[in-house]
C-alpha cells in the first residue's frame, strides 16, 4: 500500500490515514482510523482512489481533514476538495420542575442556536419575577455534600428544588419576566462532549420564607457542526 497521507483529527481524538494504491496496477482508496488503540476501515466519508501527490490534512475552519487535487493515475492534474469526517451532535434538553412565584413557574428554553464550539449559546429565563442569578453547573448529580436534586423546603422554599451544582453564578436582569444568558464557546476540539447543566433562581418576595424561587434546568452537550 503506498501513495498514503496521514492527519489527525482533534474533534474525534483520531489519525485519519488514506491509501490510493496498493502496488502491480491495483486501486484501493482505503481510508482508516486509529484511536489509539486499535484501527477502523472507513468508518466514514468517501474513498477517492488512484490518486497521487494530494494535500491532505486537518482543517481547522470546517473541523473536518481535507484532501485537495492530485493527479488522477497520471491523467492530468485535479482541483476538487474533498472532505473526510463526521460533525459532533450539540445537544441541549430541559428537565425538572420549577416552582411558582409571581409570574408563574421560572422556565428555561435554548435560542435557535445549539452549544457549537466557536459560536455564542443563548438560553432564555422566562417567569422571571425580580433580580435573578444564572447557575452554571458541571454536575446534575452533586452539589458539594449534597446530593441532586436537593429539595428546599429547609432552605425556606417548599416544593423548589436545586438540580444543578453551584459551581457558576451570573446576575440576570430580567425585563418583563424574561431575561438571556448568553455564553461564548471557544473554538476547541478539546470543548467538545463537554456537558454543563443550567439553573435559575429569581426573587420572589412574600412567596416563601426565603423570597426566591427556582425554575426546571437545562443540561448541555458541547457539539461542532
Amino acid at each position: 500500500m503506498t501513495r498514503h497521507a496521514m492527519a489527525y483529527d482533534p474533534v474525534r481524538r483520531r489519525c485519519v490515514f488514506h491509501a490510493t494504491w496498493l502496488g502491480g496496477g491495483a486501486s484501493s482508496g482505503d481510508t482508516w482510523e486509529w484511536d489509539g488503540s486499535s484501527w477502523a476501515s472507513n468508518a466514514v466519508g468517501s474513498r477517492p482512489s488512484d490518486l497521487i501527490d494530494y494535500g491532505f490534512c486537518w482543517d481547522g475552519n470546517l473541523h473536518r481533514v481535507l484532501m485537495f487535487g492530485g493527479d488522477f493515475r497520471n491523467w492530468g492534474a485535479l482541483s476538487d476538495t474533498r472532505t473526510y469526517g463526521e460533525s459532533v451532535p450539540a445537544v441541549y434538553a430541559t428537565a425538572g420542575a420549577g416552582c411558582a412565584g409571581q409570574n408563574g413557574i421560572p422556565a428555561l428554553a435554548p435560542g435557535t442556536a445549539r452549544p457549537w464550539i466557536g459560536e455564542t449559546f443563548t438560553m432564555t429565563a422566562t417567569g422571571l419575577s425580580g433580580i435573578a442569578v444564572a447557575l452554571l453547573g458541571w454536575s446534575d448529580t452533586m452539589a458539594g455534600p449534597f446530593p441532586l436534586p436537593l429539595e428546599l423546603t429547609a432552605f425556606g422554599m417548599p416544593g423548589c428544588r436545586l438540580y444543578v451544582s453551584l459551581d457558576v453564578q451570573q446576575a440576570l436582569a430580567p425585563a418583563v419576566g424574561r431575561a438571556q444568558w448568553s455564553l461564548f464557546l471557544p473554538d476547541r476540539p478539546s470543548l467538545i462532549g463537554l456537558t454543563f447543566h443550567q439553573q435559575v433562581v429569581t426573587a420572589a418576595p412574600g412567596i416563601n420564607a426565603a423570597g426566591l424561587v427556582t425554575s426546571d434546568y437545562g443540561s448541555a452537550k458541547v457539539g461542532v457542526r
